[in-house]
């Protein structure tokens, strides 16, 4: 674990203007990691903000101290204001970072569980655990952090997705799904109640 951390020391301040950290197996496919890079770097120059994405796919930190220790270990090379999505492959945990002078640009836990969440696979399923999917969790959670951002700093970004694009009917499909589940559920109950009392 020592020589992962001295690693991390000397590679990172190398790493310049790069906005994907990690991602050394190469688990956020190549052309996530150049739309990430273009984006974060247009948001750099126009407000200042740095959104990152840190993809940790080849050290297990199987435990939330080795996480926490390795985020605060990134996060102390950053400058303000920051948003980090931290990805941890291994033990297939997501974190949702944010500086805290930038804590009112974005709730960390709604971009969780209604723009990432979803398009998650069951972790169960190793099977499903590919680079496409994985990486299309995490671009459409980052391009709607992006959104967050423009909102705040009432700023377009001409390298984000339009923001019109179905990534945000997901969050409404969900919702839908949900509600229908939930009638589903209401309407066998009181049939099923009905029928029993006759």
């Amino acid at each position: 674990m020592k020589i992962f951390w001295l690693v991390c020391f000397l590679l990172f301040p190398l790493m310049g203007e790069v906005f994907v950290l990690d991602n050394q197996g190469g688990l956020f496919v190549p052309k996530s990691v150049d739309f990430v890079n273009k984006l974060s770097t247009e948001i750099k120059h126009k407000t200042g903000f740095s959104l990152y994405v840190d993809v940790v796919d080849t050290v297990e930190l199987s435990t939330k101290k080795d996480r926490m220790e390795y985020q605060d270990h990134i996060l102390s090379k950053l400058t303000p204001p920051y948003s980090v999505i931290f990805f941890f492959a291994k033990s297939k945990k997501v974190d949702i970072v944010l500086s805290d002078d930038a804590r009112s640009t974005f709730d960390t836990e709604k971009m969780f569980f209604e723009y990432m969440a979803p398009l998650l696979p069951d972790p169960k399923k190793d099977s499903e655990f590919t680079p496409n999917s994985i990486s299309a969790a995490i671009l459409n959670v980052y391009s709607i952090i992006a959104d967050k951002i423009s909102d705040k700093y009432g700023i377009k970004f001409d390298e984000n997705f339009p923001k019109d694009e179905s990534r945000e009917i997901v969050h409404y499909i969900i919702w839908a799904m949900l509600i229908a589940l939930i009638g589903l559920f209401a309407w066998a109950y009181f049939f099923g109640s009905t029928k029993k009392k006759t």
